[in-house]
């Protein structure tokens, strides 16, 4: 991408380059070798939600609409291993404050949330062997080399990227710094949270 180019390059890259992520870390996800491929291939679907967002007045309505929708299915049915990996390391660095006659009740806790992740993993391998996941992924094949561009963006698709671009992220742009301005020393952690989450989008 350069200054020169047109809005309807920069939907097709980005949109493409998300695509792409989420598809890279499928295999991973799927074998479970490496626990961050799913927490990057989940990332990727909010990514990919966030694009689609950015060029709402770009992009046809509904089917980005139908998109999202369950490119948010599939994160929210995949998230649940990545919440488990995030709840056990918080809890071992809890459990090391314990005393010794705690310990096998520790380790019973430890038992159950590997038991309850050890469904959660089976789970996201049904997930991304379903019909529905291999129809969004035809569907995300699809968006990646053709995007739908609303019929009525004809003007806005050849503009220069670097004249409509910032227009476009105004919005979020201004969300976010509002929401950081109102962080302080006693913000709780999910207003930190809060404000990461903008910050990705």
């Amino acid at each position: 991408m350069t200054r020169k180019s047109r809005m309807g390059d920069v939907v097709l890259a980005c949109v493409a380059l998300s695509v792409n992520k989420l598809m890279t870390f499928e295999a991973g996800s799927k074998s479970g070798v490496d626990v961050e491929d799913l927490h990057l291939f989940q990332a990727a679907t909010r990514r990919l939600q966030s694009d689609l967002g950015i060029f709402h007045s770009i992009i046809d309505p509904l089917w980005a609409t139908d998109l999202r929708n369950e490119l948010k299915w599939l994160g929210t049915e995949v998230g649940a291993v990545r919440d488990f990996d995030v709840l056990q390391a918080r809890l071992v660095d809890r459990l090391r404050l314990l005393s010794a006659p705690d310990d096998s009740k520790a380790n019973r806790l430890l038992a159950r949330l590997h038991t309850e992740r050890s469904a959660a993993r089976l789970h996201v391998l049904d997930v991304l062997g379903c019909m529905r996941y291999r129809a969004l992924a035809n569907n995300l094949h699809d968006a990646a080399t053709h995007p739908a561009l609303a019929t009525e963006a004809g003007l806005a698709i050849e503009e220069r990227a670097a004249r409509l671009l910032p227009y476009l992220v105004n919005k979020p742009w201004k969300k976010l710094r509002a929401a950081a301005r109102r962080i302080a020393s006693e913000s709780s952690e999910g207003d930190v949270h809060a404000v990461r989450i903008l910050a990705k989008r």
